[in-house]
């Protein structure tokens, strides 16, 4: 039997044109296997992150995670990424000059001295970073999301498969704010907050024109509704802000949203975030996002695996009350 099967793989490779074909190769028992490797960035979230990892552990052959020593607004940051997996690829970006707000120059009072910080400019090349150097296979299956964003482990299957059909694609994912269970109602953007999360072969990868960066840029300002599949049900979360009122603070102070985005009240005339605030938003579970930007508990919407398992134990303070 093992004589007739070399005679039948020799005839195979020898043939031509030399090809061998998928059915072939697993009537020998040689089959290939693409590789799912996802990649995020963490600035701090280690609570999600291992939530992220349990979920996605059984379909995700590799993560990748970059943490920056300096934030979007250019502020010194200590790596504290724990690796909770075995399978984590995991880097840390030093800037360098490139980054903006290192340089100063006169302005008018009351400031008298300002920097050339631009936010937006330092995510750019953090993301950039963390996708710098990539080469995929053409079967190779890559997700590009933030670390608080996770797919739905009943759905991972076939959001893989859809966007095998598609090339890429994107998903509808639940966004909820300081708790598992406050959902927003109203944020702004493509409908349930997809077009963020992509997930795409490695040959739409390697013929894409854009980043990954520009591509996730592009999704939230609806410029892709019409041009990139969108999975059919709401597929994951966007968990988002989990943690003390301190942890929402530093996170503010960090990211590239300025106060501009925010209910006035969060910062102060120097920008700073006030933690008193912080801490009330969170106790009154109102929106960070101030304007009418709606919250509301709800009970009725299941929760990720990994998080309905620790939901009485580890995770129960991280559930608001009084809702439904």
């Amino acid at each position: 039997m093992r004589n007739n099967a070399n005679r039948h793989y020799n005839r195979l490779i020898n043939a031509r044109p030399r090809v061998i074909l998928e059915p072939q190769l697993k009537e020998l028992g040689i089959v290939s296997k693409s590789q799912v490797s996802e990649y995020s960035l963490f600035n701090g979230e280690q609570l999600i992150a291992d939530i992220k990892f349990a979920e996605h552990s059984e379909f995700v052959d590799q993560f990748n995670i970059v943490e920056s020593t300096r934030s979007f607004k250019n502020g010194k940051r200590t790596p504290t990424f724990h690796a909770s997996a075995d399978n984590i690829d995991y880097r840390i970006y030093y800037p360098g000059k490139e980054f903006t707000g290192n340089s100063f120059r006169p302005a008018r009072p009351p400031r008298f001295i300002t920097t050339n910080l631009n936010p937006w400019k330092n995510e750019t090349l953090t993301r950039n970073f963390l996708s710098s150097g990539l080469k995929p296979k053409n079967e190779d299956i890559l997700i590009f999301s933030d670390i608080d964003e996770i797919i739905d482990a009943r759905y991972f299957a076939q959001v893989i498969e859809f966007a095998k059909a598609h090339g890429v694609a994107t998903v509808k994912i639940h966004f909820t704010l300081y708790f598992f269970n406050l959902f927003s109602e109203n944020y702004g953007g493509p409908e349930d907050y997809s077009y963020r999360v992509f997930i795409m072969t490695g040959e739409y990868y390697n013929k894409m024109k854009i980043t990954p960066d520009e591509l996730r840029k592009n999704g939230e300002a609806g410029k892709l509704v019409n041009e990139i599949k969108c999975f059919p049900l709401i597929a994951g979360f966007h968990h988002s802000w989990i943690g003390d009122s301190e942890f929402v603070a530093t996170k503010l102070a960090s990211y590239a949203h300025g106060p501009e985005d925010h209910n006035s009240r969060l910062f102060d005339t120097r920008s700073r975030v006030d933690l008193s605030v912080v801490e009330e938003l969170l106790s009154g579970k109102k929106s960070m996002y101030g304007g009418d930007h709606r919250l509301k508990i709800r009970n009725d919407i299941p929760m990720l695996a990994s998080v309905e398992k620790l939901k009485d134990t580890s995770l129960a303070k991280y559930f608001a009350t009084d809702g439904y």
